[in-house]
Formats: structure tokens, C-alpha cells, sequence
């Protein structure tokens, strides 16, 4: 075997054993320590991660140029610019392949390994820069541990730092109606749309840089405002959205996993606003396993009894477009709490076209057909959002009410399942699935428009 070989296999391998030890972690959520003294470990994930790419690096440098002496930087980006041409263009390739469709980006359209590569180089710098202007200023601080950094830096160059001090204000759209006081949980919470500093004053004139993390997950924002005119609602949208991307991945990973979420509605579900949460979660990973679902189905099922299907039930009547199926829907609900399904489904499946063509009357004076109902449905639900990039993941519901609600069927093969409206209103789904657990997707479905409307 070639020195060059020998060298190139060793270093991979080295860089395969720290990654191996990354994924060891425990995917913590914010907030979760057990103990305080956990703060020093802070980091040492994607300190890790930045090592195991720097030596990855450096096993394709030696296999490319033939030559057993190593690079010795570790500046990434100079790394991957050292590599040859087509040495580049695989590993970007291979990134946008593997990487970018699990793991989107919501600022960059031409998501690259680059970005990813360039923003590890800028946090160091920076990183760097500020403990050096900190030690100037007479108040020397490490970088190394706090979960949270905010620098605002004002137009004569002072700036005030925050380390795991500042007070963050989420704003969030929930799931039943709050008054001032109440404590909110994550199960009430729909979706994030905004994050803010409120006791933090922040001018137009400012420049804000704010690194937090979410779990194991780190998140970069700066805005360095060259114009002198900052955007105090542009800037806590996109914190929000990155708070939004780090604490939620999961959900956004089920969804851009084309099996996982093939396997989900194949079964009937969808990350519905109502079980967004730990319930979720459950459903996903036992997709993403290959397991069965009828237990954690069966659990779920439990889980919604009078009560939860009564507060859904009056989400719906605070919507004029729901309140004019009063009567049907209580009917709906009535069936349900006695285990009557096949009542269930006839009545919302057949409906739900109905209240969603309603909204949209009462919006623009007049109906529409089933396309263009959907499109609408989407966009309400963008608009409330401020953002596509939502937890009511409105683009992804579409495809779940054409691709299972509104479902085709073959007639002459009798394809038709309770799940599907078209086969429910032409008498042509199976009888055996008529279920409970389909009745509450139903019910689910119904739930996720009301939000969205």
C-alpha cells in the first residue's frame, strides 16, 4: 500500500471515529439540564464535528495530490479550495444530495456545502474578535460555554454583550385561547413566528449578532446593517425561524424524509397542529423505524377524550365558516365519543370541502373548486404565519388532502379507503376501514384547517 494511501485511510478513519462519537450525544432540549455544571460541555458537539471535517478534508487533499503531507490549517474553507476541481464538485453534489433536503436552509436558495463551511470560519472569527475586544475593554470573557450570546453594537462602535443574561420573549400562535398570566406549555404551542429581546434596546442605527443554541444544534444570526436602518420586525422573523429550525427539526426531518413521511400518510397522519409535540414524535420514529403502528395508534387514540375533542370542537365554532355546521359537527362528535366511525367519516369527510369553500366565500364573495379551495388554504395559512417555512407546514399539507384526504380510487379495483372523501361519498370505501383511528384523522384534518383559515 502507497504512503499516500496508508496516510489517506488513516486520517478518514480518524475522522469517521469522531463523528461515530458525536452522534453519542444525548439530543437534549433546552432548557433539560440536570445540572448546572452540564454548562461546560456546551459546544463540544460541533467543536467536534469541525474536526472531524477538517480531517476529512485533509484525507481527500492527500488522495487528490498524491502526497502524504498534510495541510497544515484548519481553516475549512481553505481546505476545500485546496482540493481539486472535481474533487469539489462531488463533495457539493453529494452535500445538496444527502444533506440539503433533510436539512434546509432558510436563507440561502443555493444551499452549498460552502455556506456550511465559510459559516464555521465567520464564528470563529468572530468569536475570537470578541473575547480580544472584551479583554481590551478591561472585561476579559470566554465564548467557550454560554448557551446564548447577544452583541449589540451601537453607531459609535460601544456595544453591550450578553452572555446567557439577556431576557427572550417567543412569540408564539397557540393552540386555546390565553389570558395575561397563564402559563403556556410546549403542547399548547401551534407555531413560532417571532424572537425578541424585550428588556434589550436595540436602535434602527444598530448592528446585532446573536449566536443560542437549541439541544445540541447552535444557531448564527447577524445583521451588521450597513445602511443604518435595521429592521427590528425582519430581524426577530428570522430569529424566530431559526429558533423555529433548531428546536423542531425533528418534525421538519419527517417531513423531508420522502419514507418517512410516504409511510405517515399511508397510514392517515400528518404533524396536525393538535398532536404537534411529543405525540408526533412517537408516530414519526416508529415510521422512521419500520415498526407497526397500531400501539402508539392505540395510545393516541386514548389520549382523546371528551374533553380535548370538546376544546378542538370549540375551536372550530369560533370560525364563522365551521359555526354554520354546527349541527352536523356536533352530530360528528357525538358519534365519535360512542365508537360509531362509519358516522364519523361520512359526515366530516363530506364536509370538510364544504366549511373550506365557505372561508374562501366569505373572503372573496363567491366559491371556488377543490384546486383552487386548496391553494387558498395554503396561502391563509403562509399569510397568518408570515412565512412559508411554518409549523402548520401548509405546502406539505396540501399534498396530504390531495394525496390521501382527496385521494382518488379505482372503482373497478375497489382501491377505495375511508380515508378518502371521494370514496367515502360514492359509497365505495371498504367497510373495514372505517376506524376510530381514521375517524380522528378526520377530525385532525378539520382541526389543521381551522388554523390555517
Amino acid at each position: 500500500m502507497s504512503a499516500r494511501l496508508s496516510t489517506a485511510i488513516r486520517i478518514g478513519e480518524a475522522a469517521k471515529a469522531i463523528f461515530r462519537k458525536t452522534q453519542s450525544f444525548p439530543s437534549r432540549e433546552f432548557g433539560e439540564h440536570a445540572d448546572q455544571s452540564e454548562r461546560e460541555h456546551v459546544g463540544v458537539e460541533p467543536m467536534l464535528l469541525a474536526l472531524s471535517m477538517e480531517l476529512a478534508l485533509k484525507a481527500w487533499f492527500v488522495f487528490d495530490h498524491d502526497d502524504p503531507r498534510i495541510v497544515k490549517s484548519h481553516n475549512l474553507m481553505k481546505l476545500f479550495d485546496r482540493l481539486k476541481p472535481e474533487s469539489q464538485e462531488k463533495l457539493d453534489a453529494e452535500f445538496k444530495r444527502s444533506v440539503v433536503p433533510y436539512h434546509p436552509h432558510g436563507f440561502y436558495i443555493d444551499y452549498s456545502i460552502r455556506h456550511i463551511l465559510h459559516q464555521h470560519r465567520i464564528v470563529e472569527n468572530l468569536s475570537a474578535h470578541i473575547e480580544y475586544r472584551s479583554a481590551q475593554a478591561g472585561h476579559p470573557v470566554s465564548l467557550t460555554s454560554p448557551g446564548f450570546i447577544l452583541l449589540v453594537i451601537h453607531p459609535d462602535n460601544t456595544g453591550d454583550l450578553w452572555l446567557d443574561a439577556a431576557a427572550v420573549s417567543i412569540k408564539a400562535l397557540v393552540k386555546r385561547p390565553m389570558t395575561a398570566g397563564t402559563v403556556i406549555f410546549e403542547t399548547d404551542i401551534a407555531d413560532v413566528t417571532a424572537m425578541s429581546f424585550p428588556l434589550v434596546e436595540i436602535g434602527k442605527e444598530d448592528r446585532v449578532l446573536c449566536i443560542f443554541r437549541e439541544g445540541w444544534r447552535f444557531a448564527l444570526f447577524c445583521d451588521f446593517n450597513p445602511d443604518g436602518d435595521l429592521s427590528i420586525e425582519n430581524m426577530e422573523r428570522d430569529l424566530g425561524t431559526l429558533h423555529r429550525r433548531l428546536k423542531y427539526r425533528d418534525f421538519y426531518d419527517a417531513i423531508a424524509d420522502a419514507n418517512v413521511f410516504g409511510r405517515l400518510i399511508e397510514a392517515g397522519w400528518f404533524p396536525f397542529v393538535e398532536i404537534l409535540g411529543k405525540e408526533f414524535r412517537e408516530l414519526a420514529s416508529h415510521c422512521e423505524a419500520g415498526f407497526e403502528l397500531d400501539e402508539v395508534e392505540g395510545k393516541l387514540l386514548s389520549a382523546f377524550d371528551v374533553q380535548r375533542v370538546e376544546s378542538m370542537f370549540a375551536r372550530w365554532m369560533s370560525k364563522p365558516h365551521f359555526a354554520g355546521k354546527e349541527k352536523l359537527l356536533r352530530s360528528a362528535l357525538n358519534n365519535f365519543a360512542s365508537g360509531d366511525a362509519v358516522a364519523v367519516l361520512k359526515i366530516v369527510l363530506t364536509e370538510i370541502e364544504g366549511i373550506l369553500r365557505d372561508a374562501y366565500r366569505n373572503l372573496h364573495g363567491k366559491g371556488a373548486k377543490l384546486d383552487k379551495l386548496l391553494e387558498f388554504a395554503v396561502h391563509s395559512a403562509e399569510q397568518k404565519a408570515g412565512h412559508p417555512d411554518t409549523l402548520l407546514f401548509p405546502a406539505a399539507f396540501a399534498h396530504y388532502l390531495k394525496s390521501h384526504t382527496f385521494a382518488e380510487f379505482d372503482p373497478a379495483a375497489r382501491t377505495g379507503k375511508a380515508s378518502s372523501r371521494h370514496a367515502v361519498g360514492h359509497g365505495e370505501a371498504d367497510a373495514e376501514s372505517y376506524t376510530q383511528v381514521r375517524a380522528l384523522q378526520a377530525f385532525l384534518t378539520l382541526d389543521q384547517l381551522a388554523f390555517y383559515t
